[in-house]
């Protein structure tokens, strides 16, 4: 569920975990929850579509255009599953 106090009216964090209530990962179902570690490693869990992604490895220091291609690989794949 969504920490209120942690993040005022929007309901992105949810404890450990981002919920995509707010579309931080567009493409992906709304109730998808999203945990971030560092070098880009995420694991996404879709309840709707009984799905678990997660993506391994890491990335030093910035990479121009990284989070936009993973998120259109998560949401592709979502895409597939449906």
């Amino acid at each position: 569920t969504p920490a209120r106090h942690a993040w005022g009216d929007r309901s992105a964090y949810g404890g450990f975990a981002y919920l995509n209530a707010d579309r931080i990962i567009p493409g992906v179902p709304d109730d998808a929850i999203i945990m971030s570690g560092g070098g880009r490693q995420r694991t996404v869990v879709v309840p709707s579509l009984d799905l678990v992604i997660v993506r391994l490895g890491h990335i030093n220091g910035q990479v121009f255009g990284l989070a936009d291609t993973l998120d259109e690989v998560f949401s592709r794949i979502c895409a597939a599953v449906r």
